[in-house]
């Protein structure tokens, strides 16, 4: 049985990158990239976009509509059902990188996405891999500046890290943001 590599965050940067380069180095995989109805026009485009230049990828990838913030990720049974059968591979991608939405809106997608997607990973009657890209920001025990090496040459940046010990709700107060450049 094929392998299914399942992507969300697609059509984001980085599904739009590792979509063609994970299909052409498994020539016997199909991808499904999980898609919020708002951006399927552009899915749709990019996914032709991609296949246009590397045909031999052409029709190896559904856009299936759905959305990490609902349980089995929003896909009806028989969906979920099909990604659960077979060996399958998972890049999750999608996020809020937006460090200005609503503390709920990010908690939702960051947290309870993730959630979602481990536990459709965890319920994957063979589970090949699992790759998990976290946001822009790193939880840490305390809030305030600590020092992380950013390049390869050493170079330092200061980065700001809190942990939240609930779930925030939109009144919570804000607490310190690192800066993203």
């Amino acid at each position: 049985m094929s392998r299914t590599v399942l992507f969300t965050g697609f059509p984001g940067f980085l599904g739009s990158a590792l979509l063609p380069r994970t299909l052409r180095r498994s020539p016997d995989a199909a991808a499904v990239a999980l898609v919020q109805e708002r951006w399927l026009d552009q899915a749709r485009r990019t996914l032709e976009r991609l296949e246009t230049a590397e045909p031999e990828i052409a029709g190896r990838t559904r856009l299936v509509v759905g959305d990490i913030t609902r349980p089995d990720l929003g896909l009806d049974a028989a969906e979920a059902d099909a990604l659960r059968a077979g060996p399958l591979e998972i890049f999750h991608l999608a996020a809020v990188y937006d460090l200005s939405v609503p503390a709920d809106l990010a908690w939702s997608v960051n947290v309870d996405g993730t959630r979602h997607v481990v536990d459709l990973a965890r319920s994957a009657g063979e589970l090949v891999r699992l790759q998990y890209v976290s946001t822009a920001t790193s939880p840490g025990a305390t809030t305030g500046s600590s020092p992380r090496t950013t390049s390869s040459s050493g170079r330092r940046s200061p980065t700001t890290t809190s942990t939240p010990s609930t779930r925030p709700s939109a009144s919570s107060p804000r607490r310190a943001r690192p800066v993203c450049r």
